[in-house]
């Protein structure tokens, strides 16, 4: 009875393993899919990245360029706003020989009415 009783329960684990095989070729299936969309994702995740970090590179270089850009704007601002101004002491001395001649007329006249 020893021999029944263990091919009957080998018999039953046969069974219950026929049983579950469908359900495991199933589960292994959709693992399988699983893992080649998971695969197939970080693959585009990745050239996305790859995009990504040309794209801010892109950026940055751009960003420097603006930069160098305004800072040659400013300097332009600068030297114009230099030239607008209006430096009395230079005027005076690129003008002193008509300031004086100016000055010796405006006394000389200013004496004959006051005078005379």
């Amino acid at each position: 009875m020893e021999l029944e009783e263990r091919v009957a329960s080998m018999e039953n684990r046969l069974t219950k393993m026929e049983t579950e095989l469908p359900h495991l070729r199933e589960s292994l299936d959709r693992n399988t899919k699983s893992n080649d969309k998971m695969t197939e994702v970080l693959s585009s995740l990745e050239k996305t990245m790859v995009e990504i970090n040309f794209t801010t590179k892109a950026q940055d270089n751009e960003i420097k360029e603006n930069k160098e850009e305004i800072n040659k704007v400013k300097i332009k601002i600068e030297q114009l706003e230099e030239k607008g101004k209006f430096d009395i002491a230079n005027w005076i001395k690129s003008n002193w020989v008509w300031l004086a001649i100016t000055a010796t007329l405006g006394i000389g006249w200013a004496t004959k009415l006051i005078g005379g």
